[in-house]
């Protein structure tokens, strides 16, 4: 997943950067391509989760990953043959999308399935590290593509592209290991009963709010990238590579040191003191001076932020069970891939009105305050391990 990530991460990144080039620098665009790939998850994560449930995962995964390679492949010929428009992008992003909430709960119903329960907070760890590692490279690879070749957006969405055939390589060569029986559970087994599951268990509700708002208000900043590049600082596309890359240093760093962790680490407040320190260090950054203050800053923000995350999700795993598994990851793919389009559509929005530098400081707030309140509200969420 390490290489296909990174063909991800760099897409993501040429994708901002080709809308943006193709809008006339408008904003709004920017919101578009943030927000649509929100209703394709909302529409199809549940369902999906309980799909993951009954189905095989390893193929569904399988099957999804080839049909992104196929969407890629499509975008790549538009882009090389000068015929795409932002509308265009907006199609892709959507179908993308659909894929990608089917594939994400069914990667996430994998792990459990690979490693035992008593290093599941690791390995969910070293999972964001593949991942993350991966938005670095990503970011790495399109500040080289961009600066020292002339293949443009188009040589990325080729790399993309090819970087599928290693994860499906990978899926084939894995073998689950054998688990016990999973039995029928009492709150049902419509893909309802995860909703009820996680609106009964008061640490998984929790943990599923403040992956929404750190995904609606942290990690929106990673949407106005583009326009901290261009309008803030005047770095160009080259520096929007650079500002992706140390986002993802810091987030590579970050799942590394949970990943590390003991595994009695205490999850509740981790992942509130978590959320919290990259409230602060959003604000730090939104008032940076110059761009080299504001990438090392990002990177540190990028360390908290996944350890919000990654904590969170070890905390779902390690309370749902088998028979709900899919159903329960689902909603945490919805948590996940549902608040950070919508964050991508109102910062775009906010970022023209007010600026970019203004919206990131006006996200800080707001995610201090519910960080808070959820803490406070979810007795079970302060106490979890």
């Amino acid at each position: 997943m390490c290489v296909s990530n990174m063909g991800t991460w760099m897409e993501r990144s040429a994708l901002a950067a080709l809308v943006y080039q193709l809008s006339g620098h408008d904003e709004r665009w920017l919101a578009y391509v943030g927000f649509v790939p929100m209703i394709p998850v909302a529409l199809l994560s549940i369902p999906a989760g309980a799909w993951v449930d009954r189905l095989d995962v390893r193929k569904l995964v399988l099957a999804m990953q080839f049909a992104m390679m196929f969407l890629s492949a499509v975008l790549a010929v538009g882009a090389t043959f000068g015929a795409l428009q932002p509308w265009h992008i907006i199609v892709y992003a959507v179908l993308a999308s659909g894929c990608f909430a089917v594939d994400a709960p069914g990667r996430q119903a994998l792990v459990p399935r690979i490693v035992d329960r008593a290093h599941l907070t690791n390995a969910i760890a070293l999972n964001a590290v593949s991942f993350n590692s991966a938005r670095l490279l990503g970011g790495v690879a399109f500040f080289a593509v961009m600066s020292f070749t002339g293949w443009g957006e188009a040589g990325c969405f080729w790399i993309n592209t090819i970087s599928f055939v290693v994860p499906i390589a990978g899926l084939l060569t894995i073998r689950e290991r054998m688990r016990d029986p999973v039995l029928p559970h009492p709150h049902g087994d419509d893909f309802r009963s995860g909703l009820r599951f996680a609106w009964r268990t008061p640490a998984v509700r929790g943990a599923l709010l403040i992956l929404m708002s750190t995904g609606m208000l942290g990690f929106q900043v990673s949407h106005l990238i583009p326009v901290y590049a261009e309008k803030v600082w005047g770095i160009g596309k080259a520096g929007q590579g650079t500002l992706h890359a140390w986002f993802g240093v810091g987030a590579l760093l970050g799942g590394l040191s949970l990943a590390m962790r003991h595994s009695n680490v205490h999850r509740g407040r981790l992942i509130a003191r978590c959320s919290v320190i990259s409230s602060v260090l959003l604000v730090v950054f939104a008032l940076s001076p110059s761009a080299a203050i504001g990438r090392v800053v990002l990177a540190v923000a990028g360390f908290f932020l996944i350890q919000t995350h990654s904590a969170s999700n070890a905390l779902i795993q390690s309370r749902v069970p088998d028979a709900l598994r899919g159903r329960v990851v689902a909603l945490f793919t919805l948590a996940v891939l549902g608040s950070f389009p919508v964050g991508g559509l109102i910062g775009g929005f906010v970022a023209r009105a007010i600026g970019a530098p203004a919206t990131t400081l006006l996200d800080a707030q707001l995610l201090v305050a519910a960080t808070v309140a959820i803490w406070w509200s979810h007795r079970d969420l302060r106490e979890a391990k």
